[in-house]
């Protein structure tokens, strides 16, 4: 009878796993991470506004902090209409991004990586593979590659000042509703100087902080750096 019992008891434990990994697979969908393309991309007015219209609709997406399937097939239809553009590669941006949010980032964050890796790797010189470079260093440091992190962002210092020069960046920021953000280069020294301090580089991380203050006293970077100097004031009286 003991027997009998445990056999029965296998049994229903294999079916609950089984459908738990089932109704897992069936749940997450397959994401396309590398899309081909046209070779020649150009910018296209009619594209951007569109994807602006998208971006739009994502910011409801971003508040649930859940990767939305038919969200992700309106983006990868855009992507297929739309080859020939530069707005098809801040499509993707935006598809990377929802890959990260918070309820579903364990499922998605691997496509996420992959999609930021293509943009750099294929596309290095448009806006949208330098502006890569600042979230894949932040994705580093978020896992604990801080040294990896530190050095994309020393080596990349130029590149990523050079977005703010180029006349294609504020239609980047138009189409992904971006033109309230933090100047990137804000950004990036924040990361910059998050990045030292953790890797006990103190007396850096402060050098950049008070730099960031004073070029971009306005700045959301510029008040979290505010806070951050407290904190480490406040941590090293105890």
């Amino acid at each position: 009878m003991y027997k009998l019992f445990k056999i029965f008891f296998l049994i229903i434990a294999f079916l609950i796993i089984f459908n738990y990994n089932f109704l897992f697979a069936t749940d997450t969908c397959e994401i396309n991470t590398s899309p081909v393309l046209n070779s020649k991309l150009i910018f296209d007015k009619n594209s951007s506004e569109t994807l602006r219209n998208l971006s739009q609709e994502f910011l409801i997406v971003y508040s649930k902090q859940s990767f939305d399937k038919n969200f992700y097939y309106k983006i990868n239809s855009y992507i297929d209409l739309n080859k020939h553009s530069y707005s098809s590669l801040s499509a993707l941006i935006m598809l990377a991004s929802m890959c990260f949010l918070e309820n579903d980032e364990a499922n998605y964050s691997g496509y996420g990586k992959k999609i930021i890796d293509f943009i750099i790797s294929k596309y290095p010189t448009t806006i949208q593979g330098r502006a890569m470079l600042l979230l894949k260093a932040q994705i580093q440091a978020d896992e604990g590659y801080r040294n990896e992190a530190l050095k994309l962002l020393q080596d990349n210092y130029e590149v990523v000042l050079s977005l703010e020069k180029d006349t294609a960046y504020p239609n980047y920021l138009y189409e992904l509703n971006f033109e309230n953000h933090d100047p990137i280069i804000a950004e990036y020294f924040f990361l910059l100087a998050n990045t030292h301090y953790y890797l006990s580089e103190e007396n850096e991380a402060i050098k950049i902080f008070n730099t960031l203050i004073a070029a971009y006293p306005n700045s959301d970077a510029a008040c979290n750096s505010k806070r951050v100097l407290k904190a480490i004031e406040a941590l090293n009286k105890r």
